[in-house]
């Protein structure tokens, strides 16, 4: 992320723009789920994921060696 503050919907659905969403096959069907479910439930899902990654990225030490890049 860059140095503006993103809100925590904005930053997750960022996330899965770039990590989740372009492996999937069917993006109609994604599309037509996430729209159908994006107020609640599909986003608690992405975001349990993001939460997930970003928590094995911060023990693997991913955001203090990047301040050293």
């Amino acid at each position: 992320m860059d140095t503006k503050k993103l809100n925590k919907r904005t930053e997750v659905a960022e996330w899965y723009l770039v990590n989740i969403y372009p492996h999937i096959k069917d993006k109609e069907s994604e599309i037509e789920l996430l729209v159908t479910y994006l107020s609640n439930d599909a986003f608690a899902v992405i975001e349990r994921m993001y939460n997930e990654q970003m928590s094995n990225l911060e023990k693997e030490g991913f955001f203090n060696n990047k301040a050293n890049v």
